[in-house]
């Protein structure tokens, strides 16, 4: 290994230092202890502790963790060479694994998914006295996204007059609130107007949103009573209240043509539960601060909580195993888009997406549309260097093309190296920091993402 040198003046990516992270200390120092008491002390409000939650966690503590295995990266040029540690791949709780899978997705949907017409983001939540039933059975969740979509469709259909024509919808789940409290609701983007089967797209005029809100009303009140939670009686004096606890939003379109803001939108519906800059804990007293938007009903902007208060309120929105937490309907269903890359693919060859500074508001898909290409999983390198404006395998010391030459996987390798390097226990290592940092002269430890972009054959010095 060949240590930095701090004679040339780059910008380099800043190397996560998990265990500097207040969420990896608060969770190292009272999971235990968290999951010892959880019976007596949380199972009443959240349920029966899942099975998946402490797997995700106990994952997300080796994540970035050099002792769990590494890649050794290479610059060919001048030796100089850095360890690059795995990422615990979780869903849903690690922020550094999750800000990736928000990137990918994010980008696949603006340059794969969504066409050039208007969009409009809404958002549906529920009334707090219905929440609970969506917390203790979370098969529920999969019905409210369903009955999410039926009500957009259905509104615009009856708007439009058009019962056989569809929207394009990609809608995200989310089960918090601003304090972490369980709050589920449904963010979507949507195609502001519908396809017919032709795949010619009709604008959506101005309509009353509180259709939508009642049409959303009414079904999630037939499945809570169809599933036997709630009485029709009940539901009756529901119905009579003058503020119904079921709120809507719609923002205003979004031209298909401006797609970085399409891509900041969907990055907004797919974003994280929680934020670590929001976070301050304190070890001595097992404390935690967390800080978000001025809570009306207690007059402050932040929430204080036990450490093992804390992680029964952050554990709970875990998704469960296999999960699907974005879902895309009516025109961006995965059989509709299915079905349209298979006549492209027949056809052998279609014209290509035109230019988005030469589409203006007029442009309609064509009844044979355009061949989308198809976007490939976008590597680690790629990721980085959008989230944070820096090539993380640009070598810091003489500019070159940095390489993968090994995977490390090895306990008793890696405990040698890392030996070597004066590394092994308790040194510091690779936390979510990310933007750009000055050259320091020390060695680079990169704990990011598991997906190297290289090939296969480069693995071998």
């Amino acid at each position: 290994m060949v240590a930095l040198s701090s004679t040339l003046d780059l910008t380099v990516y800043r190397p996560r230092l998990p265990r500097e992270s207040a969420l990896w200390q608060c969770v190292q120092q009272h999971f235990d202890g968290f999951t010892t008491e959880y019976r007596a002390s949380y199972q009443t409000k959240y349920g029966p502790l899942r099975p998946v939650v402490q797997d995700v966690v106990q994952r997300f503590l080796k994540c970035g963790d050099l002792h769990e295995g590494f890649a050794r990266v290479r610059c060919p040029d001048c030796r100089l060479e850095y360890l690059l540690a795995f990422s615990c791949k979780t869903r849903g709780f690690c922020p550094s694994c999750q800000q990736r899978r928000i990137v990918q997705t994010a980008q696949t949907l603006v340059e794969d998914v969504f066409a050039i017409v208007p969009h409009c983001h809404y958002v549906l939540s529920l009334p707090v006295a219905l929440r609970t039933f969506f917390q203790r059975d979370r098969s529920l969740l999969t019905d409210l996204c369903r009955l999410a979509n039926e009500s957009l469709r259905e509104w615009m259909q009856t708007t439009l007059n058009e019962t056989s024509a569809a929207p394009g919808v990609v809608l995200t789940l989310h089960t918090f609130g601003d304090y972490l409290n369980f709050h589920p609701h449904i963010h979507a983007i949507a195609t502001d107007g519908l396809f017919d089967r032709a795949g010619t797209f009709t604008p959506l005029p101005e309509a009353q949103l509180r259709h939508l809100r009642d049409l959303f009303r009414a079904k999630i009140f037939r499945l809570l009573v169809q599933r036997r939670l709630l009485s029709p009686a009940l539901v009756h004096k529901f119905m009579q209240w003058k503020h119904s606890g079921f709120n809507l939003f719609r923002s205003d379109p979004v031209k298909g043509t401006h797609r970085a803001e399409l891509e900041k939108m969907a990055q907004y519906i797919l974003r994280h539960f929680f934020a670590v800059e929001k976070m301050t804990y304190f070890p001595q007293t097992g404390r935690v601060i967390y800080h978000s938007r001025l809570n009306p009903t207690t007059r402050r902007n932040f929430e204080v909580y036990t450490a093992t208060d804390f992680l029964a309120a952050v554990t709970q929105h875990i998704p469960e195993k296999g999960a699907q937490m974005v879902k895309y309907y009516g025109y961006y269903s995965n059989k509709a888009r299915g079905q349209r890359r298979s006549k492209e693919d027949s056809v052998g060859h279609a014209p290509r997406l035109p230019p988005a500074e030469s589409v203006d508001d007029t442009w309609q898909p064509e009844r044979s549309p355009y061949k989308r290409r198809r976007i490939p999983a976008k590597t680690w390198r790629e990721l980085i260097k959008r989230a944070w404006d820096v090539d993380p395998l640009l070598c810091p010391k003489c500019g070159g093309q940095m390489r993968s030459i090994s995977l490390i996987e090895d306990a008793p390798v890696i405990e040698k190296i890392l030996r070597h390097l004066d590394l092994w226990e308790g040194l510091a290592r690779p936390t979510d920091r990310g933007p750009p940092l000055r050259l320091e002269p020390e060695y680079i430890r990169e704990p990011f993402y598991e997906d190297l972009p290289f090939g296969p054959d480069s693995y071998a010095e």
